[in-house]
């Protein structure tokens, strides 16, 4: 049995947890992790104190802040000192961010110490604008091969920061996921699921909707909270679309499970070259895909990376809804809808199971025991 610290942000707030994506992102890795027949301790929040967990039992390390830098460096100083007090060692770290401060560094050095390997997943890897914050963000990354054993990327590079990468794609417990009823409807619909952010390209359907003869009756489906939603519903209900584009806000259970059982194609991103993001690894593509849903997307998603297949499709253009129908049409116009969600389910339990794409990375340290 190898004893494995996961260090993250776990806030278990119930106000935000059954929402938060990350969140039960993490939650899967812990649970993972242990399904190894692995000892894991890991940190949680619940909104106002930060805990230490260890074999059940909770030890606060730290206050809550908002702001994902200072709050992850804070947490950092918190672990390690807590480890120091309790001499605690470990078979392997995990560390679930990207950019560390100065004390968060020295943090990271005691850690080192403290541990056989230390893992460091980037959650979204992309090459920072240059400025004189982000010098400052991001300076220690430029160090971090004194510490770090390997990056966990959901990208294809092969090397980051002069450290190996394992390639890991973001994963899901299928076995909770039930597949989409096939739906034989005149309406094409479409969903995108999102905590709606700019990159994720709302702004194009209205713009595509706008300029659109509507030969085809389609609709769009936009689950999620975030940022713009309120700015894209006045946006949507000044323009009169209410009828072509629906932004339900947060949905769950039941109430999710319905608009996916109407949608026959899930929007993954619409804008994500626009922030210097070219290759993705969403949650919502590998849900899309265990529902057995075709995905549209503006860059490469990870997980068609070496297998592409006809039920993904990366934009060539600017998105459109003439290229969407064309897409549509290739996969539903000479295929059986029921045969269809089933061959990508079978792809998403392929490839994106929880279980196997969390066994790389243990795998990966077990390998270093022998």
């Amino acid at each position: 049995m190898s004893r494995v610290l996961y260090i993250s942000v776990l806030n278990t707030n119930e106000k935000i947890l059954p929402f938060d994506g990350v969140m039960k992102k993490i939650i899967m890795h812990i649970r993972t992790l242990e399904s190894f027949d692995n000892n894991v301790d890991y940190i949680e929040s619940d909104g106002v104190d930060t805990f230490f967990v260890k074999d059940g039992k909770k030890e606060i390390i730290a206050n809550f802040c908002e702001g994902g830098y200072e709050y992850f460096n804070r947490v950092m100083i918190g672990t390690a000192s807590y480890i120091k007090a309790k001499q605690l060692r470990y078979d392997y770290i995990y560390i679930r961010h990207d950019a560390f401060s100065r004390k968060g560094y020295k943090a990271l050095k005691y850690l080192s110490s403290a541990s056989n390997k230390i893992y460091l997943e980037i959650p979204t890897y992309y090459v920072p604008k240059k400025s004189l914050k982000n010098f400052v963000k991001y300076y220690y990354n430029s160090h971090l091969d004194r510490y770090i054993y390997k990056i966990v990327t959901d990208c294809n590079e092969k090397r980051i920061y002069g450290i190996d990468t394992l390639m890991i794609t973001n994963g899901v417990e299928i076995e909770k996921i039930s597949p989409r009823k096939p739906t034989y409807s005149d309406i094409i619909n479409v969903m995108l699921v999102a905590s709606i952010s700019d990159y994720h390209g709302v702004n194009k359907i209205i713009d595509a909707v706008e300029h659109y003869s509507f030969e085809r009756d389609i609709v769009f489906h936009i689950v999620g909270d975030g940022p713009k939603l309120e700015e894209y519903k006045t946006i949507v209900n000044e323009k009169k679309m209410n009828d072509k584009i629906i932004l339900y806000g947060k949905l769950t259970g039941k109430d999710l499970d319905d608009v996916y059982n109407k949608c026959e194609i899930g929007i993954s991103s619409l804008a994500n070259k626009e922030i210097g993001v070219l290759f993705s690894s969403t949650l919502k593509s590998k849900e899309y895909l265990s529902k057995g849903i075709p995905i549209i997307s503006d860059v490469m998603l990870d997980v068609f990376y070496e297998n592409p297949k006809y039920y993904f499709y990366q934009l060539e253009k600017d998105f459109n809804i003439d290229e969407l129908l064309e897409f549509y049409d290739s996969i539903y116009s000479e295929r059986d809808k029921a045969s269809i969600i089933a061959e990508i389910r079978e792809y998403a339990e392929a490839t994106c199971d929880i279980s196997k794409v969390l066994k790389i990375l243990d795998d990966d340290y077990k390998a270093l025991e022998k």
